[in-house]
């Protein structure tokens, strides 16, 4: 096993690790176990697609010297390499098992969310994507923040301006000028980062990809979604993911979670009060990653948020004599436990794109075993996604994103 390359040069937050050029296609297969709530995974023909990896954990439970996603796996890579690899590899098949499917869809590209001294060991695996393609897509990071939903904005945030340059490439260069002293202006005075500003902030990005919606929708019908995947699930089945996408885009859907089926009884309650809720197990899903949102739904839902914080403020500010709204309020976040559970924040009766969306359900894709698509949580997390790996690593399907990882098929070597 090689060494891995010393650092390079980063960019900041902001910086485009590669220059992007013609989007890749990339193909959506179905799941390992090809099952979706509601209709049947249906084209994805003209959806475009970011991935945000979610690689700012620090994951103290594991222990070690490093975030449990860049300790060592599979001789020697970390996870996030691997979550990475295999979310890159979505685009390919070794065999008409695993390509049943003619979706397709267009991977604008991905943003890292972590911190900056972990970036560069993702670095020869975009240099490998681009390599074996010969095509691009814009490859990006953004840093992490204090809690997962606001790593998950700052990864919105660089898929947002990503889609503005390219909005500005089509202008004359006065007007690229004038924006790009707006933008400017716009993120210093977004720099304080309160609840104020990132509702604005969320808003004037929902403008602009509705704006780019309209225009397109006059020549191709086109959508954007966001594919968010934690880098601490590295056993994830990349046709997994394949077949998130085509369910979040099928008609009358703008979201899809993946899931497994709960084995075990689950019940309402804590330790000081008890049980006092039962759950139909055959009605109970256990939420993974990755998840997939339509941007537009995803910055209306953000706002919504940004809405709620932000008035949670002002009344902390106040007198005591909104503690029952503030307790609602609270009550309201703590249930923001990932990504998809945003949704709950949109307004029954707000009539738009985002709203009319909500009425359908999120999508269901499941992914077989829980312990298939384990989190690194604990120590003994590691050990096991390291075996599944392993026997992952010995079957046709992994060729894909092993190349990626500059590994031969099954043993370890670098090709």
């Amino acid at each position: 096993m090689r060494k891995a390359p010393a650092p390079a040069a980063l960019p900041g937050s902001t910086g485009r690790l590669l220059p992007p050029s013609a989007a890749v296609r990339a193909a959506a297969t179905p799941p390992v176990q090809a099952s979706t709530s509601g209709e049947g995974v249906s084209a994805a023909e003209g959806v475009h697609v970011y991935i945000v990896l979610a690689s700012g954990g620090i994951g103290r439970r594991c222990g070690g010297l490093q975030p449990k996603q860049f300790q060592p796996l599979l001789w020697g890579t970390d996870a996030a390499s691997i979550s990475a690899a295999k979310l890159l590899s979505i685009n390919s098949c070794n065999s008409s098992d695993t390509c049943s499917g003619s979706n397709t869809f267009i991977l604008e590209g991905m943003v890292v969310v972590a911190a900056p001294q972990y970036r560069h060991r993702l670095l020869p695996v975009f240099e490998r994507f681009q390599q074996q393609q010969q095509q691009s897509c814009a490859f990006l990071f953004a840093s992490p923040g204090e809690e997962r939903w606001e790593s998950v904005w700052h990864g919105v945030e660089q898929v947002c301006m990503h889609l503005q340059e390219q909005q500005e490439q089509h202008k004359d260069e006065e007007e690229k000028h004038q924006q790009g002293e707006r933008r400017s202006q716009q993120g210093l005075q977004n720099c304080a980062q309160t609840p104020a500003a990132r509702r604005q902030r969320a808003l004037e990005f929902l403008r602009i990809v509705r704006s780019q919606q309209q225009d397109q929708q006059q020549k191709t019908p086109r959508g954007v979604y966001v594919l968010v995947h934690d880098a601490a699930r590295p056993c994830m089945p990349p046709t997994a993911a394949g077949a998130a996408v085509a369910a979040a885009s099928a008609a009358s859907r703008s979201s899809a979670v993946v899931c497994s089926a709960a084995t075990d009884t689950v019940k309402l309650g804590t330790p000081k009060a008890g049980v006092y809720g039962h759950l139909p197990r055959g009605d109970t899903l256990l939420a993974q990653t990755p998840q997939v949102l339509r941007l537009d739904v995803l910055l209306q839902a953000f706002a919504e948020l940004f809405a709620l914080q932000h008035e949670q403020q002002q009344l902390q500010q106040t007198s005591p004599q909104h503690q029952k709204r503030l307790q609602e309020i609270d009550a309201i976040l703590q249930g923001i436990t990932d990504d998809v559970s945003l949704l709950q924040l949109l307004p029954n009766s707000a009539a738009s794109a985002a709203a009319q969306a909500r009425d359908s359900a999120c999508a269901v894709v499941l992914s077989g075993d829980s312990r298939e698509n384990l989190k690194l949580t604990t120590r003994g997390d590691i050990a096991a996604a390291a075996a599944l790996l392993l026997q992952e690593a010995d079957t046709p399907e992994a060729l894909p994103w092993l190349r990626l990882l500059g590994l031969s098929h099954s043993s370890g070597n670098n090709d």
